[in-house]
């Protein structure tokens, strides 16, 4: 350890983590241009397909590599719980019930009293209010889930494959005779 408080050993051990998520934002944002890129039926040019997909690709990459990094700091966070129990207890409420509660449980209870609200008499707004909340909760909803998962799922083990890797010298204990 340096005077200044710089653990080469620790550095080693962070890179390879921060490698694997940079590598996997790059293949996110690969990925979100090339998804709407195949989406894109409407454009009549290639050009008009290349603008629109970098229009939408951009942020779309954007958002799902903010995703990631926030699913690999959430996982760096539970990893310091010490006990396994309550670790695991809380995985499950951060990875679970908390992304299904936000992300499809409040939205489809908002599109549920906007839509009844409005309009009382619903027969035709029930497909509406379907059609709304798949565009507005579950796909998103569902991408977000996946990318987060993702990155938590590289974090945790790019951390595993680094305490593999660079394991701490234990210490050697002479063995000799006692008088």
């Amino acid at each position: 350890m340096s005077p200044h408080g710089y653990n080469p050993r620790i550095m080693k051990k962070k890179i390879l983590p921060i490698l694997a998520l940079i590598l996997t934002s790059l293949a996110a944002m690969a990925f979100a241009l090339v998804f709407l890129w195949y989406m894109d039926v409407d454009s009549p040019t290639v050009e008009a397909q290349t603008k629109s997909t970098l229009t939408l690709g951009i942020p779309s990459g954007i958002a799902l590599v903010v995703l990631i990094w926030f699913g690999a700091g959430i996982d760096a966070l539970l990893s310091r719980i010490k006990k396994k129990s309550t670790r695991i207890l809380a995985s499950l409420g951060v990875y679970i019930v908390l992304p299904f509660t936000l992300c499809i449980g409040l939205p489809a209870l908002l599109i549920y009293l906007v839509m009844n609200l409005s309009f009382p008499d619903s027969q035709t707004n029930a497909g509406f209010g379907t059609g709304l909340f798949m565009t507005l909760a579950a796909i998103p909803a569902l991408m977000g889930f996946l990318f987060i998962y993702v990155g938590a799922g590289v974090n945790s083990t790019s951390r595993w494959l680094t305490n593999r890797i660079w394991r701490e010298p234990e210490p050697v204990q002479e063995n000799s005779p006692s008088l």
